[in-house]
């Protein structure tokens, strides 16, 4: 049994399956990313009925019907008109993803993520030309989120943002503060290396 063999026998048993990619042109690093996403289902979940829920009137489609439309694809063929549409308006939105260069599949996920959070964000315009008026210091971090929420307040944020607490204290004055993050790095141990005689 071959590895294509054995892949179209995987997504004959399960429906469920993710849909196989096709390579554009040094797109593993979009592919992956998009499999990897996909492969989140709270977060398809979600966009799949916001985008239901949607009644803005756009033109064009924007990348959260895009995500929407590729996930729904059932076969390769449909597959991949849908990846070279996301390809197309990922290389509008961020120029240095024009062409066919070879990228880096994490700052992609950040960027689409980005994107999703934009095209989903619940929290109340702002006038830019209102008078900016300073928030009060948050006195726990429920405050500091909800605070953080009438700014920012997307589906990605729903299920990928947390916040860090940052306490200070020098004397007698002490404080604390609170930053919301949407991902935390983590730096994986050097391996050793292990000599084989």
């Amino acid at each position: 049994c071959n590895m294509s063999e054995a892949i179209t026998s995987f997504v004959q048993r399960d429906k469920n399956a993710p849909i196989q990619f096709t390579n554009l042109g040094n797109t593993c690093y979009m592919n992956a990313s998009l499999q990897a996403v996909l492969a989140i289902p709270v977060l398809v979940e979600r966009i799949t009925a916001y985008q239901s829920n949607d009644t803005k009137s756009d033109a064009s489609p924007n990348i959260l019907s895009m995500i929407v439309d590729l996930h729904k694809a059932g076969r390769l063929a449909d597959a991949k008109s849908r990846l070279e549409a996301i390809k197309t308006k990922f290389g509008e939105k961020f120029a240095e993803f024009k062409g066919n260069d070879q990228h880096d599949a994490h700052e992609f996920v950040v960027l689409l993520l980005d994107l999703l959070h934009d095209s989903t964000n619940r929290a109340l315009k702002i006038d830019a030309s209102a008078p900016k008026i300073a928030a009060s210091a948050p006195k726990d971090a429920a405050e500091a989120w909800q605070q953080h929420l009438n700014f920012d307040n997307g589906l990605v944020y729903d299920i990928f943002a947390g916040q860090e607490k940052s306490t200070r204290s020098c004397g007698c004055n002490e404080g604390s503060t609170w930053t919301t993050i949407r991902g935390i790095i983590l730096t994986l141990p050097s391996s050793k290396v292990v000599e084989l005689s």
